[in-house]
């Protein structure tokens, strides 16, 4: 459930694939802790958009989408040419997303594999168990009932990140 699941169902693109173009922890860690979609990040090549299936639509925020406004045009709302895209965009712009419609509503992994890079939140399950430990065998468990060889790497911070004390406060 996101904050923003309301206006994603006004606009019609709530049950579009989101994919940001930056690692929202690393890029705002330091400031504002963990990303809050969650602590686990897939890391995709830019190859995956050529292999999108027939019938794929890819398109490119031009601000994100809780700032959009009724009868706004799409010209607004989303880039319009390569060009376009290619002068406006800039490493770390957060409100510029990726957002892809495919027919089946999901996105595969190439090859099937898939690059996992997961928070490690220095604590502990009720069960005693690392929760770090403990996600990473879950996400290992999912990979091999898709079949999909996953590589799963665990998060190193920036210096002054504060995810780890911001997940210390989560109950």
């Amino acid at each position: 459930v996101q904050t923003s699941d309301e206006i994603d169902k006004k606009y019609g693109i709530w049950d579009r694939i989101f994919v940001d173009h930056v690692d929202i922890h690393d890029r705002g860690g330091r400031r504002k802790g963990p990303n809050q979609y969650g602590p686990v990040l897939f890391r995709f090549g830019l190859d995956i958009l050529l292999g999108l299936p027939a019938g794929s639509e890819v398109l490119v925020t031009k601000r994100n989408p809780v700032h959009w406004y009724d009868n706004q045009p799409d010209g607004e709302r989303w880039f319009q040419s390569a060009e376009e895209l290619t002068g406006n965009i800039h490493f770390g712009d957060f409100d510029k997303m990726l957002v892809i419609k495919t027919p089946s509503g999901k996105l595969d992994f190439p090859n099937r594999q898939a690059q996992i890079i997961v928070d490690d939140p220095k604590r502990q399950m009720s069960s005693g168990e690392a929760a770090y430990t403990h996600a990473e065998e879950r996400l290992q468990k999912a990979a091999a009932v898709g079949h999909v060889k996953v590589s799963i790497e665990r998060r190193v911070c920036q210096g002054g990140c504060i995810c780890v004390d911001k997940y210390a406060a989560f109950n």
